[in-house]
């Protein structure tokens, strides 16, 4: 969820979006960058991940999986609840 109070920087807010395949060498940087538990090359194919992008880049996803990683880039965790 995005927290209500969060300022966002210059350039406009973040934006919410349906993450695929195309995505996923960048979901994995973010989940290297911030090790937040499992996540596998293939784990998006069970379930709906969504991505939060700032000026064009993945800072968080969450899923709808119950015991998959939810990371989010430390700088964006005010934005992020």
């Amino acid at each position: 969820m995005i927290h209500p109070d969060a300022s966002s920087p210059a350039g406009g807010g973040p934006e919410i979006v349906e993450l695929g395949a195309a995505d996923l060498p960048e979901m994995t940087r973010l989940v290297e960058r911030t090790q937040p538990g499992p996540f596998w090359p293939r784990i998006r194919e069970l379930g709906t991940y969504l991505g939060i992008r700032e000026n064009g880049s993945l800072v968080a996803t969450s899923s709808s999986l119950p015991d998959s990683a939810q990371p989010c880039s430390p700088t964006h965790h005010g934005l992020v609840t």
